[in-house]
């Protein structure tokens, strides 16, 4: 445990100015909008302001991430850490995931103080903004995993190949490839029986491929959730997390 806190303690020294300047950027894009509402009589800009502002942070811990490990790539010091590389990535993990929670969570309350300044003016009430929110941030969770999988893929064949472009196509065709599976399950009927188990109030992200005569569209869409759902993604992204760490530890062996 002391182990971790002290991991958490170096990342939170490494994120926190660029985690204390998004929450400012968030309260100052509230204000503007505030003022645009004001001078356009459009009251709903605020609204809509925080709304976009929430959909964003499906890649806020991504992001987060990323630009930890890189930092940490490239300074090398990851390659002398004496720690679990589970302990080692999982901070960093932790970190990103509750820094977004944290932003979405100023986003909320933002959004209930333009309730109660403005009304609110649109169809979504706090309690359905606070679903969607809910949903978002457990998607970005999930993705933030994934981009910790690819990442430890992209530096164990860096190291082997040295080619950072030949690396950079192999991966990106994985990570193209990997949103096949999802979209199949996704439409499956075994996502349908895990749907029925144990449903739950608030929304998560699904991907739809739409292939007809007119286009063909890949995107993602709110879709109601489950405890079943909840545990299969989990699952996954606990598989994928272990892997991940073990990729990490097998490039620090080399």
């Amino acid at each position: 445990m002391r182990t971790l806190t002290g991991l958490l303690r170096k990342d939170w020294m490494l994120s926190q100015t660029w985690f204390l300047r998004n929450l400012l950027v968030i309260f100052a894009i509230w204000l503007v909008s505030i003022g645009i509402g004001q001078y356009f009589n459009e009251l709903e800009v605020p609204f809509y302001a925080l709304g976009f502002i929430v959909s964003l942070h499906i890649f806020y811990p991504l992001w987060h991430i990323l630009t930890s490990l890189s930092y940490e790539a490239k300074t090398q010091v990851w390659l002398h850490n004496p720690n679990s590389m589970v302990l080692f990535i999982g901070s960093k993990l932790i970190m990103a995931v509750v820094s977004a929670l944290l932003s979405i969570l100023l986003s909320m309350l933002l959004y209930g103080i333009s309730i109660l300044l403005f009304k609110n003016l649109l169809e979504m009430d706090f309690s359905d903004f606070i679903n969607v929110t809910t949903g978002v941030w457990l998607a970005s969770i999930y993705i933030a995993v994934w981009a910790i999988f690819y990442w430890s893929i992209y530096y164990t064949l860096i190291m082997k190949m040295k080619n950072k472009i030949i690396v950079s196509i192999i991966v990106a065709i994985l990570a193209y490839a990997t949103m096949i599976p999802h979209t199949l399950f996704s439409n499956s009927a075994m996502y349908t029986r895990l749907l029925e188990i144990g449903p739950i109030p608030i929304n998560l992200y699904q991907s739809i491929f739409t292939n007809n005569e007119d286009e063909i569209l890949y995107e993602f869409a709110l879709n109601n959730a489950s405890i079943g759902l909840l545990v299969f993604y989990g699952g996954i992204a606990l598989l994928l997390f272990l892997v991940s760490a073990r990729l990490v530890n097998k490039k620090v062996e080399l």
